[in-house]
């Protein structure tokens, strides 16, 4: 009985694990530190810290835009895969994710992860 169950176990973890293909993940708002933005002309300039992790790394975001609404999902990926993004970031010198969205934008429309005013960056900024 023992072994057929853990049969089945490996088994789902098998169908279930990752094969290989693009399986982003995002960051939740909690793992989120430093937050600050920048306003040009025509874009945001965002950057923020992540906690460091052995296993994962950020390659970028995604963006969803919804009407003037803009929603930045930070994208989460594993050391052994290759993710796609909307926009990849680049680090700064002070090891800080920084990427530059190309919209004319209000910060106060622009969230993170979800539509709330909770999750706005320009709120998020003064935290």
């Amino acid at each position: 009985m023992q072994m057929k169950l853990i049969g089945l176990l490996l088994a789902m973890f098998v169908i279930n694990g990752c094969d290989g293909e693009d399986e982003s993940m995002y960051y939740d708002i909690s793992d989120i530190s430093e937050l600050s933005y920048e306003l040009a002309d025509d874009s945001l300039a965002i950057s923020y810290s992540l906690p460091l992790e052995t296993l994962y790394y950020s390659p970028g975001i995604d963006l969803k835009v919804n009407g003037d609404d803009v929603i930045i999902n930070i994208v989460r990926c594993s050391i052994n895969d290759k993710c796609s993004v909307d926009l990849v970031t680049t680090r700064s010198d002070d090891n800080r994710q920084v990427a530059s969205v190309r919209k004319q934008v209000e910060p106060s429309r622009v969230y993170i992860n979800r539509i709330s005013p909770e999750t706005s960056v320009d709120r998020l900024a003064r935290k």
